[in-house]
């Protein structure tokens, strides 16, 4: 409790200073002597609420209760839920269950903004907790609230049908509602009223009369040491918060390989391959016959999407225009104006282990926070709305394999990993904020 109530004083006289800040014209009212003093105190708030507290996942749970139950205002406490013990997530929906129901600026103006964020992240980490409240989402159709929806089954199915069968505005967000409930006969609703053998954003695909999962339904977080990561990139992103729990999995990891490592020249570019992830081992759930090994070229998937490799029967990959497949050869990108050491991946790979992921973080959306986002398997985390890939051989819809996050890369994005094990084709797709 030392650190916390030291946190919370550092964060009163902070506020304190702060208000008197703010001055009519924009122009600050402190003296250069008080200006350092608000720096200096957020400086040592920041220390304490790093190294003290969220290192701590119980400290964590204590500090959020507490600013719920103050009211505080400051939107940036989001983030402790990602610190959270898993058990402790129920209390935290409890106490944010006033601002159920309301928009941003109803919350704000009734101090409750902190719990309207809160219940953002909660619905990802455990949508369950929404599903005796589902009543309440339906009236107010928050598209913010669609991902509470997420495997909610057959409950208020009726209801849902309903909404999408009125030709209103609402037709869409029951689609989202119904699409995420996981249930088959939701998935043949759709189908059918939509005219479609493929549902994107669930994932699933009609094919021999029954639903696929275009994702592999396990899910493993890859974990690179934190001395690695620091030792690699000593100017990490902001979000990049290494003691988050989901960049700390317990349990038996397998071994892989991550980042670095550069290739042979690419055809088009004359630039080096880059190295994304290589699996040596079978992983559980994923249909990956052989060893495989995922490249990329910088400069092509800026203008290239996706970027398509071949792989031999070893894994290893290869650019497609080698085997005929039709691709053009001459794309006329003029790569001539590009930095190359900016669009450049760590060279040093880094040993990985793949863990598997806790039902807490089997769907995560959150690009710009705390969270390790580089998963083998699960649901992708759509950073700008669902984008299946085709394999251009066979011209089926490619199985999602892996995505990594920014970080170790030269770009705010996502990175996303598709395989075809019939052709043995990659695709990788860039997509960034």
């Amino acid at each position: 409790m030392d650190a916390i109530n030291e946190y919370l004083r550092l964060l009163a006289a902070r506020q304190t200073l702060g208000q008197k800040s703010v001055a009519v014209g924009g122009f600050s009212q402190l003296s250069s002597e008080e200006q350092a003093q608000l720096v200096r105190l957020q400086q040592t708030a920041d220390e304490v609420l790093r190294s003290r507290i969220q290192t701590d996942p119980e400290a964590s749970l204590s500090l959020l209760m507490t600013l719920l139950d103050r009211r505080d205002t400051l939107g940036e406490h989001r983030r402790l839920v990602d610190y959270v013990p898993a058990h402790g997530l129920s209390h935290v929906f409890e106490s944010c269950l006033p601002a159920l129901g309301m928009d941003h600026k109803e919350a704000e103006a009734a101090g409750l903004y902190l719990h309207y964020l809160t219940l953002n992240k909660l619905q990802d980490q455990a949508p369950e907790l929404f599903y005796e409240h589902l009543p309440v989402l339906l009236s107010e159709k928050d598209w913010l609230r669609l991902d509470a929806w997420r495997g909610v089954g057959l409950r208020m199915s009726g209801e849902l049908r309903r909404e999408f069968e009125c030709p209103s505005a609402d037709r869409a967000w029951a689609q989202g509602c119904l699409e995420r409930s996981g249930a088959v006969e939701n998935y043949d609703f759709l189908a059918q009223a939509l005219g479609v053998h493929r549902l994107d954003e669930a994932g699933m695909e009609m094919q021999d009369g029954h639903w696929r999962a275009l994702y592999p339904e396990v899910c493993y977080h890859i974990l690179p040491s934190s001395s690695d990561l620091q030792a690699h990139n000593v100017t990490a992103p902001a979000h990049m918060h290494l003691d988050d729990l989901s960049w700390r999995i317990d349990g038996e990891g397998m071994q892989a390989e991550y980042w670095g490592a550069e290739g042979p020249k690419c055809p088009h570019c004359d630039y080096n391959l880059q190295h994304l992830l290589t699996l040596r081992n079978p992983v559980p759930g994923v249909a990956l016959q052989t060893p495989i090994t995922f490249v990329v070229c910088t400069y092509c998937m800026i203008g290239d999407r996706p970027t398509i490799f071949v792989h031999d029967e070893h894994g290893l990959p290869e650019r497609p225009e080698y085997h005929g497949f039709g691709f053009d050869e001459t794309r006329g990108y003029d790569f001539s104006d590009l930095d190359r050491e900016t669009y450049k991946f760590p060279h040093q790979g880094l040993p990985v282990q793949l863990k598997a992921t806790p039902p807490r973080w089997l769907f995560q959306n959150n690009f710009n926070d705390s969270q390790n986002m580089n998963r083998v398997g699960g649901l992708p985390s759509w950073l700008q709305g669902p984008e299946w890939e085709t394999c251009p051989k066979c011209q089926q819809t490619m199985l999602f394999v892996f995505q990594l996050h920014d970080g170790l890369a030269y770009t705010n994005g996502i990175i996303y990993g598709f395989w075809c094990s019939s052709c043995r084709i990659s695709a990788i797709l860039n997509t960034y904020t």
